[in-house]
């Protein structure tokens, strides 16, 4: 009996030290566990904060952007607007140099059917007879003398 009480004893002590080493290492794997937790934790937080600051300065990028965008949109609408404004003026100020070109030039071509209309009617030179010899006189006296000489040689 004192053996089997001595082997009952070996085998408490036997099953107490296997719970207590049980033990040890669970409590071994908690810490472990708490600590790795713990560091997962850490690196998410400081994750997420970076993640954030990236986030934060690609918003900050893209607003820069975007009014760096609407500025040069803002500039090009001006400089359209002005070019345009330029070229109404050019159009505008070279119309009215041509309605002056065309106001002067109806206005020479009838001075010049008038002064053709008052020779036909009234001769070379009996439009106003003390009138001096001007070249369009002569040119009309020459032009004149061919078709006189035309018809006097029809008339035979």
């Amino acid at each position: 009996e004192e053996r089997v009480n001595t082997h009952e004893a070996q085998r408490r002590l036997e099953a107490e030290r296997l719970r207590a080493e049980v033990a040890a290492e669970k409590r071994a794997t908690q810490e472990t566990s708490r600590a790795c937790y713990e560091q997962r934790r850490t690196a998410l937080d400081e994750c997420k904060k970076r993640v954030y600051a990236v986030e934060a300065e690609a918003h900050s990028w893209f607003a820069k952007k975007d009014r760096e965008l609407a500025k040069k949109e803002a500039m090009r609408t001006a400089w359209g607007s002005q070019q345009e404004q330029h070229k109404k003026e050019f159009e505008q100020r070279h119309k009215g140099m041509l309605e002056l070109e065309q106001g002067l030039h109806r206005r020479t071509m009838e001075r010049t059917l008038d002064r053709i209309t008052r020779h036909l009617q009234f001769g070379h030179g009996d439009a106003n007879p003390g009138e001096p010899a001007t070249p369009t006189k002569e040119v009309f006296a020459a032009a004149a003398a061919p078709a006189a000489d035309c018809a006097a040689r029809t008339a035979w």
